[in-house]
This record gives structure tokens, sequence and C-alpha cells, in this order.
């Protein structure tokens, strides 16, 4: 004898923003004195049309490494906004 379940269950799924960052180029700079340097990263999202629901954190690693996700590295905080500019 075999029977099915009637699921009355109400599974409700949402889809999940995803969020690409790409850069023009790769940023490896040695600051001397007057370097300014300006990244502008470019972004697309899969369920917004604008960037009003992002936030933004740039750090700098005071370690040689790439930190981000992998543990406990020495960083500072040094923008908040889209487009990063530093002068030296």
């Amino acid at each position: 004898m075999a029977s099915c379940y009637d699921d009355k269950g109400k599974l409700y799924l949402s889809e999940v923003n995803t969020l690409d960052v790409s850069l023009n180029k790769v940023y490896s700079v040695r600051l001397d004195k007057d370097t300014t340097v300006t990244i502008i990263p470019q972004l697309s999202q899969s369920l917004q049309e604008n960037e009003d629901n992002l936030e933004y954190t740039w750090l700098h690693s005071t370690t040689n490494h790439n930190f981000y996700g992998h543990g406990k590295f020495d960083t500072d905080l040094i923008g908040t906004e889209f487009k990063f500019s530093y002068r030296s």
C-alpha cells in the first residue's frame, strides 16, 4: 500500500539580492608626497535599481595580506562613502 502526503504548510521563499562589485583596474600604490588615490567601484544588484540600500566601508590593512574574512588583522576604517579618495 502506498500513499502521498499532502503538505498543507506554507513555505515562503524570498529572492536574495546579490551584489556584484568590480574595479576598472587593480590598485597598488606607494604613496609619496602629494599622491592622490581615487577608487570608484562599479556596482550592480539583482533586486535594486539604485544604491540607497547599501552602506560602504573602506579599510586599510596594516598587514601585507588579504585580510577580509580571514581572521583578525589590524585594520583602520578610512572611509564610509561610495567613492574613496585619499591624499597623502
